[in-house]
């Protein structure tokens, strides 16, 4: 009985222990609760706590100007049926002059295609930086243009990393690879958890009974 109960405490430290995660693609093809802006184009903008970060606009620090797009008729390009994603048919873009910031526990940023649309000039400039107990720990800078890039950020262990670039028109990003190292266990590990103690109690309850 008592091999029993310890390999079952082992199997229920390993559920409560920080579950790490591996670095993914998000391609926000998951979002298909859209509706119409009145804008034009097809917009989902309540990103909160998805993919593991918590997604804020850091003007305001809500979600606010960062959207999902999907392939429909687009404000930049009206009465054009574009279809703006690096791959398959959703994206995240907002205005450039304000931040997103991807805040959590261990954050990794390892790449990201991005582009830029409606610009003043061809090509405009952003900045991504990583923050760590409140202090700066890595940034970098690129140039882009109206045709996706590759970024490769390669930022990790960050508590915030803040993507911004300071001028008008648009930052559409894609195809993220990205983690966090120290993601909340799902509702589903709980369950097996409390299963496992009431397993536990209950043998051992029977174990005396028989007694």
């Amino acid at each position: 009985m008592r091999k029993y109960i310890s390999a079952a405490f082992l199997a229920l430290s390993a559920l409560l222990a920080p579950v790490v995660s591996h670095a993914a693609v998000i391609d926000f093809e998951e979002v298909t609760d859209f509706e119409v802006s009145k804008y034009g184009g097809y917009y989902y903008n309540a990103l909160v706590n998805d993919y593991g970060v918590a997604w804020r606009e850091g003007r305001y620090n809500q979600m606010g100007s960062w959207n999902v797009g999907t392939t429909g008729p687009s404000s930049w390009y009206p009465g054009t049926p574009g279809n703006y994603a690096h791959s398959g048919d959703n994206y995240v873009f907002g205005p450039l002059i304000s931040s997103l910031n991807l805040i959590g526990n261990g954050v990794a940023l390892t790449s990201m295609w991005a582009r830029v649309a409606n610009t003043v000039n061809e090509t405009a400039s952003i900045s991504i930086i990583a923050i760590k107990n409140g202090q700066l720990t890595a940034s970098k800078s690129f140039e882009l243009t109206d045709t996706y890039k590759l970024l490769s950020v390669d930022f990790v262990d960050a508590d915030e990393i803040i993507i911004s670039g300071g001028s008008y028109g648009a930052l559409l990003i894609d195809d993220m690879v990205m983690s966090n190292a120290a993601a909340v266990p799902e509702p589903e590990t709980y369950a097996m958890l409390f299963a496992g103690l009431g397993l536990i109690g209950f043998a051992a309850r029977r174990k005396r009974t028989a007694a």
